[in-house]
């Protein structure tokens, strides 16, 4: 392992930097695609036992996952993302501003500020630049929610408590001003 994010269910479960993960809920762990298929289909509150060798021994670890540990994962970059930020935002892609920027802004740092790095030009993912978002913009409220999230929470977010043909509410920094705009969900 690369790493452990701290306070993650790995970290919980006693992962540490340097583990070579042999097996997960029985499974033998080739690539990450085998942990990706087993956490697909894992189910809230599952432990999951997991092998893995440290410092040339075998150690067996208890993962468990707790409710709402879906929400917690950065699927940004995953390929299957694209079809959902359409369903989501209207086909943008967001990322968080750094802190340096955030200060430019004013924005705090337990607030939201997510700004449009893509603004989608074609079919489906153009929904949000018909509704007026351009890239730039920066996200500050959603819903009347400005809490900090990732662009993978507020995904979840808006995939779980909104359907399709519905819009949401949405102030973006632009420019110096904040703007009223509505968020498709498709």
């Amino acid at each position: 392992m690369d790493g452990v994010a701290p306070g993650s269910p790995a970290e919980a479960a006693g992962f540490q930097r340097g583990d070579d993960l042999l097996f997960l809920a029985g499974q033998p762990i080739v690539s990450v695609a085998d942990v990706s298929w087993i956490l697909h289909h894992a189910e809230t509150n599952d432990n999951l036992e997991a092998v893995v060798t440290r410092n040339g021994q075998r150690e067996t670890l208890d993962l468990r996952l707790e409710d709402g540990w879906r929400r917690h994962s950065d699927i940004s970059r995953r390929v299957g993302t694209w079809p959902m930020r359409a369903m989501a935002f209207g086909g943008m892609k967001l990322e968080e501003l750094d802190e340096s920027k955030r200060r430019r802004l004013g924005i705090d740092p337990d607030k939201l500020a997510l700004e449009a790095v893509h603004v989608g030009r074609y079919n489906k993912h153009a929904a949000a630049r018909k509704a007026g978002f351009r890239e730039g913009d920066v996200i500050v409220s959603v819903g009347g929610n400005d809490a900090r999230l990732t662009e993978s929470q507020l995904l979840t977010r808006n995939i779980e408590n909104h359907r399709p043909g519905e819009t949401i509410p949405t102030q973006v920094l632009r420019s110096g001003k904040r703007i009223e705009l509505a968020m498709p969900v498709q």
